[in-house]
């Protein structure tokens, strides 16, 4: 994260980025992503700034394995307001 962060605010404002943990596949058919507790939760963010800060925030947490209910992450910027997902 640290080697691209730098570079997240100069995302095109139609991009769309899918972030999973190396052991997820970014399927809903993964038994990670499906049963009790599965689901999943969006956002609808002010501005793309704030929505970048926020996917970079929780991506972090993804890699240091410190939100172990995060399968996944996806930061979509092509809607008229930014949105951020998780799974």
């Amino acid at each position: 994260m640290h080697r691209f962060g730098n570079k997240m605010g100069r995302i095109a404002k139609n991009a769309t980025l899918r972030v999973f943990q190396s052991t997820i596949k970014p399927i809903w058919e993964d038994p990670r992503n499906e049963g009790r507790g599965a689901g999943k939760w969006t956002a609808i963010l002010e501005s793309k700034k704030e929505a970048v800060s926020l996917f970079q925030a929780i991506v972090q947490r993804m890699v240091a394995r410190t939100s172990a209910s995060v399968n996944g992450a996806f930061l979509i910027l092509s809607c008229l307001l930014p949105q951020l997902t998780l799974t």
